[in-house]
This record gives C-alpha cells, structure tokens and sequence, in this order.
C-alpha cells in the first residue's frame, strides 16, 4: 500500500517538473493562476492552480501544494475550454513575442522584413500574427495577390481552428481585418463578387469598420466610372448598397488618401485571466485596455532608480519647453501609450549642469492627431524662465534652431540646438518644414527663432529623394532631410483649449550671437521627459516605443491616425497592375506595330496570262503609341502610388 502512494507520489512529482519545463518559457504566469475547478457532474469544487496537462489529464495544485492529476473528461465543459485555451494562447504569445521586435521596420516598409516574418509565420501556423503581416506585405508591396491570399487564409484557418474550441467570440478584430485584406486581394484579381462576400463577412452586428466602409465606397465608385474594369452582379450590388446604407462610421482622423485600405488591426493574445473571464462569459467580448483610452493620467516618481526597482522599463524619451513657471508643451506621442498607464520622469539641467527631477501630470493632449501636443501641469513652480510664444508668421529661408535631447543613448543627455532655415508651411496640415536635422528624442522640444521665441513644436522628419530625368532613365539627384514642426498657430489653438487663462511672456527682440548662446540662456526652459511603462501594463516597450514614439519620418507621420488604427493604403497601382506601363489603347497595337495584309503580284501565269498575287502580312509603326507598344502609367510612378501626393 505505502509503495502504491510513493509511485504514485513520484508520478506526480514528475509530472510537475515535466509541466513546469513546458510552461516556464511562456510569458504569462500560467503556473501561478489560481481559479476555482468544477468537476462534469457538478458535485464537486476545488481551489487550485492550474500547472499544465497532458493528452488526457490535467495538473492542479492545491493551496496545501499537494499535485492532483485529473482527467479532463472529468471537469465541466468550461475548465475543459480553459485547458485547451491555455494552449492556443501560449502558441499565440509564442508567436506575438517573435513577430514584435519587428513591427516598427515592418511599418516603415513592410518588403524589408517580409522574408522574416514569413519564416515566423511558417514555423508557428496555428497564430494569425506573422501570416496577417506576411500577407500584407505580398499585396501592398508586392502586388502578389496569389502569395497574399494564402497567408491570409492561413491566419483565418488559425482563428477559425481556436473557435471551435473557444466560439465565435474570439479573435473578432483579426477575423474582420482579414476579410477585409482578402477583400482587396480579389477586387486587385477584378474578382468583384468574391470582394463583397468578404466585405460582407466583415460587417459586424455592431457595426462597420472604417475600412470595410471605405473599401466599399472605393468599389461603388470603380465600378460605376469603369464598369468594365471589376463587375459584379446584382445581388452582390445590392449587398455593397446594404454596407454603405448603414451608420458611416467614425473617420480615423486627418486626410485619409483615397486608396483602398489593408487592415492589420487585432486582438493581443490574451492573459490567462483574461482567457478566463472569456470562457465565465460566455465568449463575450472582454473589457480591455482601450476603455482606458481617454483617461488622461501616469505618476510621476522622483528617480529612475525608483522605477526600476519597481519593475519599471523606459517606454521612450523625448523634449518639452516650459511655457510658464507651472506648465510644460511636449509631444502627445511622446507621453500616451495604447492604454494610457506610463508614469513619467521629467529631468530639468539647470546652468550648473547638474538634473532636477520634478514631478508633474497631464492636463490636456490633443484630439486631433496631426496636432500632436500635450500639456503637462508640474508640481511646482520652476525658477527657469518661460519660453515666449511668437506668434508671426515665419518668413522664407528665416534661421531657426531646434532646441531639445536627441540620441541620449549615444550622445548622453545634453541639450543640443540644430540649425537650419524655414522652408514652407504645409497647406492642408498644421505643420511647417525646416532644413534642421531632427534626431530621435527631439519630439516635443521647441523650434525657436534665433531670438529663443518658440515658433513650433518638433514632432517629425521628413525624408525623401528627389530624382532627375537623363535620357529615358530616372536618376536619384540627392536625398533631402528636413524637419517637421507643428506651428505657433496651432500651438495657439491647442493652448486657447488647454489653458485658456495662460498669460504668455513677452516676446524677446534681441537675438542671440551663436548657438551655444542660445542653449545657455534656454538651459533650464528645455527638459528632457522620459516615459516608463509599468509592470502590469498590456503595453510593451518592443511593440510601441519605437512603433508610435519619437522623431518619425514623415511618409508615416502624414498618416500617423491610419497607421494609429493599423491600417495601410494599397501602394500597388491598380491601373498597371504594378507594371508601371499600360498597353496601347489601340486594340490593333501589338507591342507598338499595328499588322495588315498586302496583297503584291508576283508575277504572270504563262499559260493564261493572269497575274500572280501574293498576300503578305506588313506590320506599320502604330500612330498612337508611335511605335512604343504602350506608355508610362499616368496614374503611378513605375507601378507605384506615391503615399503623400493624393491627387490623383
């Protein structure tokens, strides 16, 4: 008897070990989830922590830490999902974990990292991250829509296998972005009906995503100006009508470019609580971080060491400018994250060199997201002198200097001015464009005259190329960099909001010799912020720090709302289909000779004295095309759409 309990103790003490080995890599702590167990008949509870399973059988412990082996058949249909589901979402954190350090590059230009998460997406299938990506970038980069589909489908087979476990209720963001995605695949193959199959399967109860609605839209108008170029039927026509006669949902925001839209919008693995309140749900949908979107808040500790000790990692770093004794401009970007839980240090260098931390909340950033600005209220009075606000209008080539911290990691943290010139001011955003050279950490910092007025906040970089026509052949002339700041218009508004009985300084008259002038009189009126996320935010610094933070460049920031909403305009030109040529509009035209029969007498029958004719088939240079076969593309640059320039 006493050898049965020791085998069988031994077999326990096993099976433990084996189930922590298997668990100990996951990132949620599975092995310390305690949740009450019901047995299938329902006579029985127990309070346990769930360790792992087996084929058959699960492994639970009791508060005493004594391991019981159960078998599955003999839990309730709920614990039973619990454990399966404990298993989708380890694969899921497995995967989300590989594919994060990535996202940033892959926002940027999702062809550079394609072949990676692709291999992601082929060792780990059963997750829909990696394939959703992999997909995206076939079709928006590469107009492979074969490709493209099939990783696609592949994601949806992955979500479709969870909720037959789980139910309908999981995965619902991701299952609409992927209809949406195999929407746009069909409509670039002119397959029209299987485009609104996909739209329609996107459409929610709740209601319609921004981008199922602006693809619908998109496709309304295709086909009534080129109804040639993508069809459907009737039924399908009116299932499109039946999408766009219901409630228009909300804009993401700024100018969206009329392009159709690919979605990479989705649900986080879920937490083993979370999975919990799941299946105690019912498969309803969880109360998540994004409630918290509004709610303005993050304390703000007295060292960096204190953070660090409670478990804190830096989020990201930027500048802000004090406007009065008690209130600080910075960027929004630089102090919000996805659920608003960062805590904050804010470190002032007065003239001695040496940091000041000083403590301070948010009091107000701005709804409209190109007005990327957020003021921060400090916990007393500073002895540094305000920043006037100027609020004239910049002249051409007028010196100006971008005061803030950039590249601390490399630099150290050293206040540092960038000259440059105005360039212009944008006509559609509140921005305007310098020759500074802006560097990460100058977010949220001052662009000043040389007189130390603000003018603007930097917020971005714009980097673009511009080419030469030699011949037939473009060639890259040089590569321009310049600075993006919102302007002391728009700062003024935002302030009029925030705080409207701001008195501001008077503007200074006198400017400064040189730069190191202007930084020594400015040292203490230009912080240096650092953003921190805490131990129990959903937020980590891998996916957003460098993702949504900091000195961007300025093809994502002009569409920094949609990439905001993980959406992502179609680069492929529909008209060329990526060719970036288009045949000859003369149907007779074949690669730019236009064929026709001659009929020649060849000579004279001997016998009859009749002629000889010959039909011989002549080709002519084509008069449209002269000769080309075709013509560059009107629509694209060499199969590309441009992502700024939406004029077309």
């Amino acid at each position: 008897m006493q050898a049965s309990r020791l085998f069988k103790l031994l077999r326990a003490l096993a099976y433990v070990l084996a189930c922590q080995f298997l668990f100990s890599s996951a990132c949620f702590s599975a092995d310390n989830y305690r949740r009450t167990w019901n047995s299938a008949s329902g006579k029985f509870t127990v309070e346990a922590t769930y360790v792992g399973r087996s084929e058959d059988s699960v492994l639970l412990k009791t508060d005493s830490g004594d391991a019981r082996e159960v078998p599955l058949e003999k839990l309730c249909a709920k614990d039973q999902m619990f454990v399966e589901g404990m298993e989708i979402i380890e694969r899921e954190r497995t995967q989300y974990d590989l594919v994060l350090p990535h996202l940033e590059r892959f926002s940027e230009s999702p062809a550079a990292v394609i072949e990676i998460v692709e291999e992601i997406s082929k060792q780990h299938p059963e997750s829909p991250y990696a394939s959703m990506m992999t997909g995206l970038a076939y079709a928006s980069e590469m107009g492979d829509y074969k490709k493209a589909d099939r990783y696609f489908k592949r994601a949806q087979n992955s979500i479709r296998g969870a909720r037959k476990i789980l139910g309908d209720g999981f995965h619902p963001q991701t299952a609409t972005s992927i209809s949406n995605n195999l929407a746009i695949s069909a409509l670039k193959a002119r397959k029209g009906n299987t485009a609104v199959k996909f739209l329609s399967e996107g459409t929610t109860d709740s209601g319609v995503p921004f981008s199922i609605y602006h693809n619908a839209t998109l496709l309304m108008e295709v086909t009534r100006d080129h109804g040639s170029y993508i069809s459907f039927n009737g039924d399908n026509r009116k299932k499109l009508v039946g999408i766009l006669a219901r409630k228009a949902p909300a804009s993401p925001g700024g100018k969206v470019p009329t392009r159709f839209l690919y979605s990479l919008k989705w649900d986080e693995p879920m937490s083993v609580s979370q999975l919990d309140r799941f299946i105690q749900g019912g498969g309803a949908a969880l109360a998540t971080a994004h409630s918290k979107r509004n709610q303005l808040g993050g304390a703000v500790f007295s060292s960096e060491k204190q953070l660090a000790d409670r478990g804190y990692s830096e989020y990201c770093s930027g500048s802000g400018v004090l406007i009065s004794p008690e209130l600080m401009l910075t960027n929004r970007h630089v102090v919000q994250s996805a659920d608003n839980s960062l805590s904050y240090t804010i470190t002032q260098y007065q003239t001695d060199g040496k940091p000041r931390l000083v403590g301070g909340s948010i009091i107000k950033w701005s709804a409209v997201n190109e007005e990327d600005l957020a003021l921060i209220k400090l916990d007393q009075p500073m002895d540094a002198v305000p920043l006037p606000l100027n609020l004239e209008p910049l002249d051409d080539d007028q010196p100006i200097a971008v005061l803030g911290f950039p590249e601390i990691d490399s630099r150290g943290e050293h206040l540092a001015a960038a000259s440059g010139k105005f360039i212009r001011y944008d006509t559609e955003q509140p921005w305007f464009f310098s020759t500074n050279q802006v560097a990460l950490g100058n977010s949220g910092g001052p662009t000043v005259d040389m007189s130390g007025n603000v003018v603007g906040i930097t917020f971005a970089r714009r980097d673009y190329r511009k080419y030469g026509l030699l011949g037939s052949h473009w060639l890259r002339i040089r590569h321009i960099r310049e600075g993006v700041s919102v302007s002391n218009k728009a700062v003024k508004e935002f302030l009029n909001v925030a705080a409207p009985d701001l008195v501001y300084p008077e503007v200074n008259q006198k400017p400064y010799s040189s730069n190191q002038e202007l930084v020594e009189s400015v040292r203490g009126s230009v912080m240096l912020i650092k953003s921190w996320i805490p131990p129990t935010s959903l937020v980590t610094r891998s996916a957003s720090s460098r993702f949504r933070s900091d000195v961007t460049q300025l093809k994502l920031v002009k569409l920094a709302t949609l990439r905001e909403k993980r959406l992502y305009p179609d680069l492929v030109c529909m008209r060329c289909s990526g060719k970036g040529y288009v045949d000859c509009p003369n149907r007779r035209c074949h690669k730019g000779g236009v064929s026709h029969k001659v009929t020649r007498q060849v000579g004279t029958d001997p016998i009859h004295g009749t002629p000889i004719l010959r039909s011989n088939t002549e080709i002519d240079t084509c008069e449209v095309c002269r000769g080309k076969g075709g013509e560059v593309c009107p629509d694209c640059d060499k199969g590309r759409l441009t992502l700024l320039d939406d004029s077309r």
